[in-house]
Order: C-alpha cells, then sequence, then structure tokens
C-alpha cells in the first residue's frame, strides 16, 4: 500500500495550524526517484515543490516523519526567504532549522532534535524496529 502523501501532509499542516502554526500547501508533492539511499525527501523553496523519495512510500510512520522534516524547512524558510535557509544561521539544518524543528517536534509529538542528528531528524532519531522489521539503518 503506497501512503497518500497529500493526506499525510494535511493532516501534519491541520495539526500544526491548530497549535498557531501556519504552514503554506506545497506547489506541488509527490514521490521522487532520483535520490541516493540517504535522502529521503527535498523541499525546493524556490519552486514550491516538495518530494519524498519512493522506496519508502510503503512505510507511513517513515513517511511522516520525513514530511515532518521537509514541513519544518517549509517553515523554515517562510521566515527566511534566503536560499541557505537565512544565511546566519548555518545553511538549512542551522540555528533556524533546529528551532522550528524543536517547535514542530513539540506539537506533533517528535523527538526533539539534536545538533548530531539534525539533518535527520526526526527518523535519525527513533529507536531500531520504530519503522517495522522491513527497515533497517542505511549502514546497519
Amino acid at each position: 500500500m503506497v501512503v497518500n502523501l497529500m493526506a499525510e501532509w494535511i493532516g501534519l499542516a491541520d495539526k500544526l495550524r491548530d497549535a498557531g502554526v501556519q504552514v503554506p500547501l506545497p506547489a506541488y508533492l509527490g514521490w521522487a526517484d532520483e535520490w541516493s539511499d540517504t535522502v529521503a525527501g527535498a523541499w525546493y523553496p524556490e519552486t514550491g515543490r516538495l518530494y519524498v523519495a519512493r522506496r519508502i512510500a510503503h512505510v507511513p510512520l517513515l513517511v511522516r516523519d520525513v514530511l515532518t522534516h521537509e514541513v519544518a524547512h517549509q517553515i523554515q524558510y517562510g521566515f527566511s526567504g534566503s536560499g541557505s535557509g537565512g544565511g546566519v544561521n548555518g545553511g538549512p539544518h542551522g540555528d533556524l532549522f533546529s528551532a522550528v524543528a524543536t517547535r514542530v517536534a513539540g506539537i506533533l509529538g517528535c523527538p526533539s532534535p539534536t545538533a548530531e542528528l539534525i539533518r535527520e531528524w526526526p527518523h535519525a532519531q527513533r529507536p531500531e524496529g520504530y519503522y517495522g522489521p522491513q527497515v533497517r539503518r542505511v549502514g546497519a
């Protein structure tokens, strides 16, 4: 079964909106095939396009966590229109992203981001087996 991306995105956006955090609807939301094993999603602020790797389309909890990460980027880039996610914040996974991710984690019940795992937050902070026996960490 393939996860309904739009339904998942709307569920996340509704929870955030109910907590006072607005997330704009992406211009495009869809599956992508072209990434390495280590990239699971991407937000392109210049086009408003959000992608999730098709190889995880059958793992609902992992799709939700990847969407959570990309929604945090949507919010981050809403505060900072620059292509680096804010220039002064250390790039796309710097201070601004960390602050947004911490707020999003509190609303959605995700693990709070840690500096060493911020690029893969929140999925890298989930315990082994969280996504089921069919999902193993890259390099594991």
